[in-house]
Formats: C-alpha cells, sequence, structure tokens
C-alpha cells in the first residue's frame, strides 16, 4: 500500500505540474488593472483588524493591508511565485471573478484526485494529508 501511495502521490505531482496555471495571468480577464509591487516573497494571511485585512511574510512583517477579503486572497495567491509585481484589477468585482475562476480550476483538480484516490483505495483515509503536501510542493493556498 505504501508503493503504491507514492506511485499515486507521484503522478498527481506530475499531473499538477502540467495542468498547472499561472496566478493571476491565466485567470486575468479583459479588465482594466494596475501594477502592484510585491515584496519578493511568499505572502500569508494575517490578522483581521478593524475589518482590515492583513498580508504578512513568513516573519510576520505586514506588507498590506486591505478591505476586501477577495483582494486579500488575490495579493497572496499571486504571491506564490514571488514576484515582483503583479497586474491587480482596478474593480473589485472583477478581482472578485478572478480568484473564484482560480478557487474553482485548483479545487476542481483535487476533486478528481479524490475521487481517484477513493477508487483506487476504496477510502479516503490518508487523502486530506497527500492532497496538502501536493498543494505545499507547488506553494499552492486555499483559504
Amino acid at each position: 500500500m505504501k508503493k503504491e501511495l507514492r506511485e499515486f502521490k507521484v503522478y498527481w505531482i506530475e499531473y499538477f505540474s502540467k495542468k498547472l496555471k499561472s496566478f493571476p495571468d491565466d485567470f486575468l480577464g479583459d479588465f482594466q488593472v494596475r501594477t502592484l509591487k510585491m515584496p519578493s516573497k511568499n505572502l500569508l494571511p494575517g490578522n483581521i483588524f478593524f475589518g482590515k485585512f492583513e498580508i504578512t511574510d513568513s516573519d510576520s512583517v505586514v506588507h498590506f493591508k486591505v478591505d476586501d477579503r477577495y483582494e486579500y486572497k488575490y495579493i497572496i495567491y499571486a504571491s506564490r511565485n514571488k514576484p515582483d509585481e503583479i497586474l491587480i484589477p482596478v474593480n473589485q468585482n472583477d478581482i472578485k471573478q478572478t480568484v473564484i475562476e482560480y478557487e474553482n480550476f485548483i479545487r476542481s483538480i483535487l476533486k478528481e484526485m479524490k475521487s481517484r484516490y477513493q477508487a483506487k483505495f476504496n477510502t479516503l483515509v490518508n487523502f486530506n494529508g497527500l492532497a496538502t503536501g501536493i498543494l505545499k510542493f507547488y506553494n499552492i493556498q486555499l483559504f
């Protein structure tokens, strides 16, 4: 069973590498955008103070404070490859649409992986840990 789990994990790591799209570039519609300077670090969800969402790095340094949770997610998702700058839609509804499309894309891959895992192993024991490990391998956060 360990060998089968390892082979399953390797298969899905390779599958992700072929299917994975770049956020936000592959999800931006024909929106008016602005450029946002980034710290070239992986960004993480921080605290929420007085309705502001903090976006921090692994040292807990706050890099951004935003009012909207979709903008919060957008900036964190876009930091996956540690860019110097990103394009972000000016309109909040466009930000929301872009984030939802990305989350649906990732969740569709996870749903397919879960279905195949269930079919192969006839259980979902250890699936969450496996899926989390693959997402971490590609520095993908979903929340």
